[in-house]
């Protein structure tokens, strides 16, 4: 054999060789994380270190088909997490790095960083990733972050950790921050910190956002903040940011803010936190600035614990700079700094001028020689009431200028329910300010949004003034739990059943339930029904009760009123009521008249407009008790009386099962019914004699519609919009203004805006005259 001669199949052999080596090549080390659960760590791991599990991440990416978990084994661990935006995360292939054992004692990640790695775990972009049950410490001596969030790390979670800082005597670097977001482009949004220990730093949590780029979605729940050098919590532009739950205190003497909050707009949450630092130095316990919601979306600061002490330099409890539409309920707020020039809580009024703050159930105390409370701007409080005031020194609060007792005080702010009382808080020094004044029982006013106090106890109604719901009154006291939609019905056809409940305690007499006249009422499977329940009580106690409302009119019309829960010696509760009946009880289907020399009835209307306006909304303005709708219950025929209307009609979609609404001249002759109008000469908002807007299966037939008066740029007889479809407008007299122009629709006899899809119209048969 010819050595230097190959077998007939050898190049092809070769060749596939070297095709199968070079696809192993190609892909070897380049494979996505699939879901699972993987180790780092301990004997045998799938990855010995964070920093092989995070190459893996940045390289490979995940296989986008479920959660990818890093299980990691007990142990100190000298390394880092540098992550970037990762192939395929989301909420659904999520990443998370936890404590096998789930006990963040037994597993330390820990660094001594410096400028070239600044921070422990790093999230460059990244998403969707959540770290867990660990201990994460910073050994370094200068930029000594623990977390670091930049370039739009969104959707990550911090839950159950132990996160240390540099020990620090004073300071506010963000190099130092224990969790810090720059202020970039980039959003770093929806991260949540939730069940951890931030301890030592500068700031606990240091987030900037900017001016241009307002970050949203930051949850801070439940976590202890200790021994920040400067900030507990320092946030920038974070609209509509929840802060709940947490803890925060220091010991340092140097300038310190527990809640620094700063141009985060929207409805903030800022709840059950207990804020406290008892040394000689200055600071906030809360500093909300320019924060501004909406009267539609309110921000909410309430069951809040927050005590400040100071010896020097400025010293609040909170501080409310130029905040708007904000509701502080149940906080207490303490002070007992030594400057007589400063307050437990003060606010600088609405950023807009306008009354927009809501102050009601709080303790504002002051036992250092300042205020109580300061209210700088008083044109920005709305609501101010059923507040304790309590001063040791000789000004109790500030409104427009210092009034120096309850009597001034009062006065001024026009309340009629506040307090002057020592609440009793138990340890101011260590944040605790739960109160032992019994007189504060029962002397709030109930907020039907916010149930519970800061221990969760259930508040009743009414409640205790402060964050700290003491427990049962020992007056008497009806609690009234419920609320009842509008009833509608027609005369003579009683409702169906709504219901409340009702129970009392320490009472001295019966319960007596009294509802207005149209409504019955009865206890819920008992019964009869009538006009009054006597709930007996025994030992001083009504059980929960459920009583049911019907509504039973014996005259049409709207009727409301206040069912009325009474006892000697209580207060009195009232739950609105309110119905509204019709003297019609007919299917709204078949033939009517619409004719202005007739009664108004349940089948004749004065007005074209009438007509239309029961098929919408149920109501009329020829005579409200004789109302069909809303909506109908199959084809409907209106017979117009000859005459000459003059009205603007529009006819929206209206609501029910049927095949068409007719609107035609009784006679049959277009020339006995005249529609006429003068469109007002302001725009194409209200250029029309009739629209149809959104109006589906609708006739108009046998009438003459006309645009009548002296102005001549708007003059359209009938407008086809909204979507409308499946109408007809047959038969009929349709006359537009006389006029030269030809340039545009508005001047039309019939137009169909080119804006929506105005399908399966029919237009016959008409007598076109005039118009452009």
């Amino acid at each position: 054999m010819n050595l230097n001669e190959r077998p007939p199949n050898m190049s092809k052999t070769l060749s596939l060789f070297v095709f199968v080596c070079s696809v192993l090549f190609s892909f070897s080390g380049y494979t996505q994380i699939a879901s699972g659960t993987y180790t780092i760590g301990g004997a045998s791991p799938d990855y010995v270190t964070f920093s092989d599990a995070a190459t893996d991440l940045n390289t490979n990416g995940v296989a986008g088909d479920g959660p990818v978990i890093f299980n990691v084994r007990d142990g100190v661990y000298n390394d880092y997490i540098n992550l970037t935006q990762i192939a395929n995360a989301s909420l659904t292939s999520n990443i998370t790095f936890k404590s096998e054992n789930n006990d963040k004692t037994l597993v330390t990640l820990q660094y001594t960083t410096a400028f070239a790695q600044q921070a422990i775990i790093d999230l460059d972009g990244t998403d969707y990733v959540t770290v867990e049950h660990m201990t994460i410490q910073a050994l370094g001596t200068s930029y000594t972050g623990v977390i670091h969030l930049f370039n739009g790390a969104t959707n990550n979670n911090f839950r159950n950790c132990n996160l240390i800082g540099e020990n620090l005597a004073s300071g506010t670097g963000y190099a130092e921050a224990i969790v810090y977001s720059t202020s970039t482009a980039t959003l770093d949004i929806n991260n949540t910190f939730e069940n951890n220990v931030f301890t030592n730093g500068s700031h606990g949590i240091c987030m900037l956002g900017s001016g241009t780029n307002t970050e949203t979605g930051t949850e801070i729940r439940n976590n202890e903040f200790v021994n920040q050098s400067g900030y507990a919590l320092r946030l920038n532009y974070q609209d509509g940011i929840v802060i709940s739950g947490n803890s925060m205190t220091s010991d340092r003497n140097t300038t310190w803010y527990g809640l620094y909050l700063n141009y985060s707009d929207g409805a903030l949450d800022i709840s059950y936190n207990t804020i406290w630092k008892n040394t000689a130095g200055q600071g906030y316990g809360m500093y909300l600035n320019q924060c501004k919601a909406t009267s539609g979306a309110r921000s909410a600061v309430f069951n809040n614990f927050i005590h400040m002490r100071g010896t020097s330099g400025t010293g609040y409890g909170a501080y409310s700079n130029y905040c708007d539409y904000i509701d502080f309920y149940y906080n207490n707020f303490s002070s007992s700094h030594t400057s007589t020039s400063y307050s437990a809580f003060r606010t600088a009024g609405g950023q807009d001028g306008t009354g927009t703050i809501k102050i009601k159930n709080n303790i504002f105390t002051n036992t250092g020689g300042g205020y109580a409370i300061y209210v700088g701007t008083t044109a920005g409080i709305d609501e101010i009431d059923y507040n304790d005031y309590y001063a040791a020194g000789t000004n109790l609060g500030y409104w427009t200028l210092a009034r120096t007792n309850m009597a001034a005080w009062t006065a001024a702010t026009g309340e009629a329910n506040s307090l002057n009382l020592d609440p009793g808080f138990t340890d101011p020094a260590n944040g605790d300010l739960h109160i032992s004044n019994a007189s504060l029982e029962g002397a709030g006013v109930d907020i039907p949004a916010i149930l519970d106090d800061i221990d969760l106890a259930a508040r009743p109604d009414p409640p205790t003034i402060g964050a700290d719901e003491t427990g049962v009154p020992t007056s008497p006291l009806i609690t009234v739990v419920g609320s009842l939609t509008a009833f509608e019905t027609s005369v003579g056809t009683p409702t169906s059943a709504q219901t409340f409940t009702v129970e009392g305690i320490n009472l001295t007499d019966d319960i007596l339930i009294t509802p207005p006249t149209h409504f019955q009422i009865q206890e819920q499977g008992v019964g009869p029904w009538g006009n009054s329940v006597t709930l007996t009580q025994s030992g001083g106690t009504v059980a929960v009760t459920t009583i049911e409302v019907r509504y039973n009119p014996v005259t049409a019309g709207s009727h409301s009123g206040n069912i009325v829960c009474s006892s000697t010696g209580a207060t009195s509760k009232n739950v609105a009521v309110e119905g509204r009946s019709s003297n019609c009880s007919a299917a709204f289907q078949g033939t009517y008249t619409i004719d202005a020399g007739q009664a108004a009835s349940c089948t004749n209307y004065q007005t074209i407009n009438d007509a239309v306006s029961d098929m919408l909304n149920g109501t009329r303005s020829d005579d409200d008790t004789y109302y069909n709708g809303p909506g109908i219950d199959g084809t409907v025929v209106f017979e117009i009386a000859s005459g000459t209307y003059n009205e603007q009609i529009k006819i929206n979609n209206i609501s029910g099962t049927y095949d068409s609404i007719v609107f035609t001249s009784a006679t049959g002759d277009y020339n006995d019914v005249i529609i006429e109008y003068s469109c007002p000469q302001d725009g194409d908002v209200n250029n029309y004699v009739l629209r149809l807007d959104g109006a589906q299966y609708v006739t108009i037939r046998d009438v003459t519609i006309q645009s009548v008066g002296a102005g001549s740029t708007y003059t359209k007889v009938v407008d086809i919009t909204g979507n409308a479809t499946h109408n007809k407008i047959t038969h009929n007299n349709l006359i537009g203004k006389t006029t030269t122009s030809q340039d545009n629709d508005r001047r039309s006899i019939i137009a169909s805006s080119s804006d929506f899809n105005n399908n399966d119209n029919e237009i016959s048969h008409n007598i076109l005259t005039d118009g452009s």
